[in-house]
């Protein structure tokens, strides 16, 4: 874990954390946060494997932090239904938005 996170962890003036982290690492940094007694702000999904999750969940559950979960919308039907009416043309042009995410490999590509 990167030396600022640990001691973001470590400071007892910080209240809460949120991660904007690839998948993968998400499971990891809400029990070390957890355990730091950390109010947590996390964007869903937690993790794709959820025998992971089930095994770190008394963890976290232990901690009695509040943990806040944000849902991307990208696959939200009224989200879907724009990009089809978008491509369909019915609305004009679109603009494509350049990501500087690190995630391992493209997730629900299908929805972009």
């Amino acid at each position: 874990m990167d030396a600022d996170i640990a001691d973001a962890l470590a400071d007892r003036t910080v209240d809460a954390v949120v991660f904007a982290s690839a998948t993968h690492t998400r499971v990891d940094f809400i029990v070390r946060s957890a355990r730091s007694g950390k109010a947590i702000l996390l964007q869903m999904p937690i993790e794709p494997d959820l025998e992971r999750v089930a095994a770190r969940e008394d963890a976290i559950q232990d901690s009695n932090v509040p943990i806040i979960f944000g849902f991307r919308r990208c696959l939200d039907e009224t989200r879907l239904a724009t990009r089809r009416t978008t491509l369909a043309g019915a609305v004009g042009g679109a603009r494509a938005p350049q990501s500087s995410a690190k995630t391992p490999r493209p997730l629900h590509q299908e929805a972009f």
